[in-house]
């Protein structure tokens, strides 16, 4: 008798721990390393073999955009460029330079590293103009596409760097302007 007590309580202390969850890395916490000269702009992936990029095992497809809005930008940085390595594309170019730029812009590393993080910024916005100039992004409905080129020009001189190549500005009908390669 006494063993077919002893079961039902063993099991009944079992039952009163509190679960447990394993959680991933604080990506508060996430520090920028520069993993190598030309991390997060395509075509290279090196970004795959940092110890520092907590998406290498993979993310939810949703979270990069979550951390771009949030200006979580280091984080950003690592989801979008992992993206990028994994699936080369203009958008996953754009964000994953957007990142740096706000990285830059936000003083988020020390005054010494500063230069190497605009200067990846800059290269980064201009693959999207050499690798990916017809590229675009969508609204939040999905439906609506924007160019990234003129985004990525703009973002160039925004930074005080110079885009490279045959790029013209003309007028849009709507009064705006757009950039196009010259042909």
């Amino acid at each position: 008798m006494t063993t077919s007590l002893l079961l039902p309580l063993l099991l009944f202390a079992c039952l009163d721990e509190p679960a447990r969850y394993v959680y991933g890395q604080d990506l508060d916490d996430l520090e920028l390393v520069l993993w190598t000269r030309e991390v997060g702009v395509h075509p290279d992936t090196s970004i795959l073999d940092d110890p520092n990029n907590p998406f290498v095992v993979g993310m939810d497809g949703e979270l990069r955009w979550e951390l771009t809005a949030d200006g979580a930008y280091v984080p950003a940085f690592y989801a979008w460029g992992t993206w990028l390595a994994r699936e080369p594309g203009g958008e996953a170019q754009f964000y994953t330079a957007l990142a740096l730029a706000e990285i830059y812009i936000h003083q988020e590393r020390a005054p010494q590293d500063r230069y190497f993080v605009w200067e990846r910024a800059v290269a980064g916005f201009q693959a999207v103009l050499d690798h990916f100039p017809d590229s675009v992004t969508y609204d939040a409905t999905g439906t609506i596409p924007t160019r990234l080129a003129p985004w990525a020009y703009d973002a160039i001189v925004a930074l005080g760097g110079e885009p490279q190549g045959d790029w013209v500005v003309v007028p849009t009908e709507d009064g705006g302007q757009t950039v196009v390669p010259a042909d």
